[in-house]
């Protein structure tokens, strides 16, 4: 039987926390109701580990929530960060390379013609649907039912999976935290993913009034939800109809399911696409990028764009770093370890007879629980067994293998997961699926 592995340091940590922080944690997401029965706090990360404060060592396959793409502490872009912290770290003023990453970015991602750079992932949501509302003159956005696009009020509703409602024509539409007042999600409408007939409705009612339909093209906030066939084409040509604008939250799919996105995957052109995390590496920055037209609502301040840390030279190195290595081949490779985990995890479920399937793709995928064929809409997580997943990423955790422990969440795959590392894993996913069969 396997030794439970000890977490007293960090059980201490977290009650020393919660005396001065919120939850004992600075984003909801890493509290207590998720890391159960608490927080574990990390001492360092290396490659495709990470080690905790109690010695305890784990293979990562959450990667901060993605963007550690070539894996922890990578040497190649930390020696180029460490080069330009020499030079300065933020002058309120343009520097070279940021040129070099926006032509890196306009040659990569078939619908940036052009692009400007934030912080993060909420900061580039906000400024996109500014934009297409200020392009169009139009104010209503639609969104799906389990997406997230960011901490932001208006996008802060028909989330999670156990709380939406209503039926899929006419989905209930509510704020999902205090705070935000009723008239904020006015001009928000709901539609169900993957349902042509959910979105057609939500068009032809509201036709005239919306700016924009923003989506991912694969959903990663609800497990990992790819489209149905044809599905993102429908959306294109839905758009195209009726003077409404696309918008691709691809801040977990861009530079991961293809280096061009996941546009470039399912050859769907958006308007405006969003992006960050892994083309970062870790480093704090995100990207909006667009048809000329639509991004040149930008000059003269017609759409104001702002952020001190804006194009933060320190990431700025870091994402020419992170997007060349990956042209060089990581990506390929990353794309195949991703494949044989994924091989190894079927065969593991086929060999002990489990219910469960594995969806998504090889950089991003997650394991349901469930005796679905496929998961095609968040509403279907109700028919997913989420108390077997949260009992299997217990074996996984006292095994040293650390993932999202709930079935909402997703699996990476970095540069640093080597065959090697895959092996032992595929071998300690195959003892915990036997204990919690």
């Amino acid at each position: 039987m396997n030794k439970e592995l000890k977490f007293d340091v960090s059980k201490n940590l977290y009650i020393e926390a919660q005396k001065y922080i919120p939850q004992g944690v600075n984003s909801a997401g890493r509290s207590s109701s998720t890391f159960k029965p608490h927080p574990i706090f990390i001492d360092k990360g290396i490659g495709s580990k990470i080690y905790d404060v109690d010695g305890n060592k784990f293979i990562d396959y959450y990667l901060a929530a993605g963007p550690l793409i070539l894996g922890h502490n990578p040497k190649i872009v930390i020696d180029g960060v460490k080069k330009q912290l020499d030079k300065g770290t933020i002058f309120w003023s343009e520097i070279p390379l940021t040129i070099e990453l926006a032509k890196n970015i306009t040659n990569i991602i078939p619908s940036a013609e052009m692009v400007r750079f934030s912080s993060t992932g909420t900061e580039a949501v906000i400024h996109a649907i500014r934009m297409a509302r200020g392009f169009t003159n139009k104010n209503k956005i639609i969104k799906f039912e389990g997406q997230y696009h960011g901490d932001i009020d208006y996008f802060i509703t028909a989330w999670s999976y156990d709380k939406i409602g209503g039926s899929k024509d006419n989905p209930f539409k509510f704020a999902e935290s205090k705070g935000i007042p009723e008239k904020v999600l006015d001009d928000i409408l709901i539609a169900e993913w993957n349902n042509v007939e959910s979105i057609e409705k939500v068009v032809l009612k509201n036709r005239d009034e919306i700016a924009a339909i923003i989506t991912a093209p694969i959903v990663c906030s609800c497990g990992v939800i790819p489209p149905t066939q044809k599905y993102l084409q429908i959306l294109r040509e839905i758009c195209n109809e009726n003077n409404i604008l696309l918008i691709f939250d691809e801040i977990v799919t861009g530079f991961r399911v293809a280096l061009g996105g996941a546009q470039e995957h399912y050859k769907v052109i958006p308007d405006i696409c969003i992006t960050g995390k892994a083309m970062g590496s870790g480093f704090p920055i995100s990207a909006i990028m667009g048809k000329e037209e639509i991004m040149n609502i930008l000059n003269d301040d017609k759409v104001v764009h702002l952020g001190t840390f804006n194009a933060n030279p320190l990431c700025i190195t870091a994402s020419n770093i992170t997007i060349n290595h990956l042209k060089k081949g990581a990506l390929d490779y990353i794309h195949k370890q991703g494949d044989k985990l994924i091989k190894g995890i079927n065969d593991s479920i086929q060999d002990l007879g489990i219910e469960a399937i594995i969806q998504g793709h090889e950089s991003v995928f997650q394991l349901f629980f469930t005796k679905l064929d496929q998961i095609e809409s968040c509403r279907e997580l109700n028919k997913v067994n989420h108390k077997k997943y949260e009992e299997f990423s217990s074996e996984l955790k006292n095994r040293g293998v650390w993932i999202y422990p709930k079935a909402t969440g997703h699996w990476f795959i970095s540069e640093a997961h080597d065959d090697e590392t895959i092996d032992e894993t595929v071998n300690i996913i195959y003892q915990a699926l036997k204990r919690t069969k």
